[in-house]
């Protein structure tokens, strides 16, 4: 069985601002995810330190020893 009406110039015209639609949706999504990738992508390794770690922080007893320094035993 077929459609009744095959006017592919009246359905391409209806169906145009679906079209567009869907389009600016997928490259806001693309433009969303690649902000979100660059953006947690972390600076603290670049600059020598590893992440998540603090030069101030004092060594925790499952850290390795450093620098030749007894550990702590609590």
């Amino acid at each position: 069985m077929s459609a009744p009406d095959t006017n592919t110039r009246k359905q391409a015209s209806r169906h145009r601002p679906a079209l567009i639609g869907i389009v600016i949706a997928v490259l806001l999504g693309g433009l969303f995810f690649g902000l979100n990738i660059l953006t947690a992508i972390d600076d603290d390794e670049v600059q020598g330190h590893p992440a998540g770690v603090s030069q101030d922080a004092p060594p925790s007893p499952a850290d390795p020893v450093r620098d030749g320094a007894e550990p702590v035993t609590q």
